[in-house]
């Protein structure tokens, strides 16, 4: 899974899903403390239309 790394140096990881598109990226936060990106699933295929960037929590995913 990509990640990235946080200024406090916590790598914290992320899912796309979608194509890049001249539609700017969507950012989707999973709802409550202790939820990782894959818990909303392909947001009933919104992907299809927009792409999505979903970040884990901290102390979630991969």
């Amino acid at each position: 899974m990509p990640h990235y790394t946080s200024y406090d140096g916590a790598r914290l990881a992320y899912r796309t899903l979608g194509e890049a598109s001249a539609s700017a990226p969507l950012v989707c936060l999973a709802g409550g403390p202790a939820r990782e990106a894959a818990y909303l699933g392909d947001l009933g295929g919104l992907s299809a239309y927009r792409p999505l960037v979903i970040p884990d929590s901290r102390g979630t995913g991969g």
